[in-house]
C-alpha cells in the first residue's frame, strides 16, 4: 500500500487525463491478476481431489480439514456449473482459491485427518 500511495503522490501535479490513464492501467492490472487466480481455481487435479474428498467427508463439515463449526462454513463450486458444491471452512476455501500448488491442500487435509483421529 505504501508503494501505491507513493505512486499517487507523484501524480498529484499531473493533468486529469494522465491521472485517469494511470488509474485505468492500475485497474486493468488488478483484473488480469484476478483472472489468473480464477484460472488456477479450476485446474483438473484440484477438481478431482475435491470430488474424492467430498465422497469421504461427513455432511456439513469442511472436506479438507474436517472443521464442523457452522459459522465458518462456505460453499465452494467444484466445477464451473453451479450445481456441484461442497462445504469448506473459510481458511481452506481461501487456500483453495489462491493456491497454485495442490500440495497446500493435501497438507491441510493430512493435518485435519490427523487431528480428527487423535482428538475425538
Amino acid at each position: 500500500m505504501e508503494g501505491s500511495k507513493k505512486s499517487w503522490k507523484t501524480m498529484r501535479n499531473q493533468s486529469p487525463g494522465i491521472k485517469a490513464s494511470y488509474t485505468r492501467r492500475r485497474k486493468e492490472g488488478a483484473k488480469r491478476a484476478a483472472l489468473k487466480v480464477k484460472r488456477e481455481q479450476w485446474k483438473i487435479e484440484k477438481v478431482e481431489l475435491l470430488k474424492k474428498w467430498a465422497m469421504e467427508a461427513l455432511p456439513d463439515t469442511c472436506i479438507v480439514c474436517g472443521d464442523n463449526r457452522c459459522f465458518v462454513q462456505q460453499d465452494h463450486h467444484i466445477e464451473r456449473s453451479a450445481k456441484t458444491k461442497v462445504k469448506l471452512c473459510a481458511n481452506c476455501h481461501d487456500t483453495l482459491r489462491r493456491s497454485k500448488d495442490i500440495n497446500d491442500l493435501e497438507e491441510a487435509h493430512r493435518i485435519g485427518s490427523y487431528f480428527k483421529k487423535n482428538h475425538k
